[in-house]
């Protein structure tokens, strides 16, 4: 859908060969673990492009869009009011589009307030500029380099939508690097940064062909596909490296997880706590529905932590699972 999406946009907008390297470009994200699943976050930019593309041009197919954003995940209780308010507040079309949103927002933010501290979930800051191990930092590199080029080239083209995209690119980083990670902010500006780096190779290419012999055209076009190759390399040792062999089709779908589930199924029912260490507690509730006495995203106001009956620790690619006691109950290998 990623791939899609920044393809159809961009050879809307810019042009086949935009579409062409957008539709390449969007494999590019630094966060291929985010990009291969198909979480509620990674709709989001789709959601806000379609809305951007829309906006200029169709006010109910991007409010649709945008709609759909703000049931989809909380981080469009911003993105989307902001880009029907830069796209003009005095725009009455834009102002019913936004009274339009606006039951939904307040619906999810009264949720928000009213279970934050019953889930578990937190609002605490971390403003760091860390990158996990695994980021695609040269398809990032790429992505910056000719997504802010065709940002440049944006403005003086179309200075609505280089409204548009500029406040959801900033907003994305921002918003991530205050409240969760730094890195997840530009995995949600990949997308739009794909497109804006087609329309830049499109100017490119389209400049050469003008200027130079087609042959000095055709051999950029060459040189862009290997850069873009070097962006997108990444993704696809990643996905080959998971899922190259056969071989998976035979294995559980909790791979390493298997043995410790199977003696959670059969030591505990399904109303007794357990503890385990926080890097693990959130797989072990996704995958066998026990309450977990902490988790990786904190403990809700007044929780008072403490063992039980079943406790679960991780060492030396091993489960170990203690009782009340802190006598070892059990030994499981952390391997397939």
């Amino acid at each position: 859908m990623t791939v899609f999406v920044a393809s159809w946009v961009a050879k809307k907008d810019y042009g086949t060969i935009a579409g062409f390297f957008a539709g390449i470009l969007a494999l590019a994200t630094n966060r291929i673990d985010i990009l291969t699943v198909p979480l509620p976050a990674t709709y989001i930019p789709i959601l806000s492009v379609l809305t951007i593309h829309y906006l200029p041009k169709n006010k109910f197919k991007a409010f649709l869009a945008s709609l759909l954003g703000v049931w989809t995940h909380m981080m469009s209780l911003v993105i989307f009011i902001a880009l029907f308010m830069v796209d003009g507040i005095r725009n009455k079309k834009n102002l019913k589009m936004i009274l339009l949103l606006l039951p939904s927002i307040i619906f999810w933010i009264a949720y928000w307030i009213i279970f934050r501290d019953k889930t578990g979930a937190t609002n605490q800051i971390n403003p760091l500029l860390y990158f996990p191990p695994g980021n695609n930092l040269s398809g990032l590199i790429i992505l910056l380099a000719f997504g802010f080029l065709g940002l440049y080239w944006l403005y003086n083209k179309d200075k609505e939508r280089f409204k548009l995209y500029s406040t959801y690119i900033l907003l994305v980083i921002l918003i991530e690097f205050i409240f969760e990670d730094f890195a997840r902010g530009f995995s949600y500006a990949s997308l739009p940064l794909a497109i804006l780096a087609g329309f830049s190779m499109q100017k490119i290419y389209n400049h050469c062909k003008i200027n130079y012999k087609r042959t000095f055209a055709n051999l950029i076009i060459v040189l862009l596909v290997f850069v873009s190759i070097i962006g997108t390399s990444p993704f696809f040792i990643s996905v080959y490296s998971n899922e190259a062999s056969w071989d998976y089709l035979n294995i559980p779908f909790e791979t390493n997880y298997t043995q410790l589930n199977s003696f959670i199924y059969g030591n505990t029912d399904k109303t007794e706590v357990i503890w385990a260490e926080s890097t693990i507690a959130d797989k072990i509730i996704w995958m066998t529905g026990r309450k977990i006495s902490n988790g990786k995203y904190g403990k809700p106001t007044d929780f008072q932590e403490q063992h039980q009956k079943i406790n679960i620790y991780t060492s030396n690619n091993t489960f170990i699972i203690k009782d009340y006691t802190n006598n070892t109950l059990k030994q499981i290998p952390n391997t397939i």
